[in-house]
This record gives structure tokens, C-alpha cells and sequence, in this order.
């Protein structure tokens, strides 16, 4: 899998590099056919002063449909742990439909041997 991260409003560290690199890179465990991951993790200022807040925005490339999701937090590796949980739930959703197809097939397959 390829990565494409970004930083808005603030530098990327090498140590945040990795630590996305990292999280979403795992995600290539639950689901092989992942091209690339485009990243952006944007830096707002809140409410309070001195407060900053994250949003991570992820774009995950995968056969078919695009698979988008974004995240925040009070610092970027919250921000990325958020939305590490929802592409996973995500792709869970992707690869029960695929499986679902599969196995209509299947059963269809077996009614037709079977001549039920």
C-alpha cells in the first residue's frame, strides 16, 4: 500500500510519519486489496486558548468504491487512532458485502446441483 500523507497548518515529524504509517498500515491486515491511503491531518485552533484540535482525513483506495472517513482529537495521534476505528468499520462493512455476494453464488451453486 501506498502512502500520501500531509500535514495542514503544522510540520510533520518523522515520529508522526511513523506513527500514521503505522496505524494505517495495519489496516492492510483486515483487508489485502487497499492501492493507496491519502492522508491530511489539519490543525484548527478551538474555543479555548492555547487549545488546538485535530482532524485526520482519510481516503483509502480500494477496487470499485473509495473508502473516506475523518477522525479528531486534542492532539494528531488521538485524531488518527479515532479514525483508524472507523475505517475499520468500514472495511468490516466492505468485505461482508463481498463475502455476502460470494455466497449467494455459493448457495445458488448448490440449489442448482441439487435441483431444489
Amino acid at each position: 500500500m501506498k502512502f500520501n500523507i500531509r500535514a495542514i497548518h503544522f510540520d510533520l515529524t518523522d515520529e508522526l510519519r511513523d506513527y500514521v504509517a503505522e496505524k494505517i498500515g495495519k489496516l492492510d491486515t483486515y483487508y489485502k486489496n487497499i492501492i493507496m491511503a491519502d492522508i491530511a491531518i489539519e490543525n484548527h485552533e478551538s474555543e479555548a486558548k492555547d487549545k488546538y484540535h485535530y482532524i485526520a482525513k482519510v481516503k483509502l483506495s480500494v477496487p470499485g468504491k473509495d473508502i473516506f472517513a475523518d477522525g479528531t482529537g486534542s492532539d494528531e495521534y488521538a485524531a488518527i487512532d479515532n479514525v483508524e476505528g472507523k475505517l475499520k468499520v468500514q472495511i468490516d462493512k466492505l468485505k461482508g458485502k463481498q463475502n455476502k455476494g460470494k455466497l449467494d453464488e455459493f448457495q445458488s451453486m448448490i440449489r442448482n446441483f441439487f435441483g431444489k
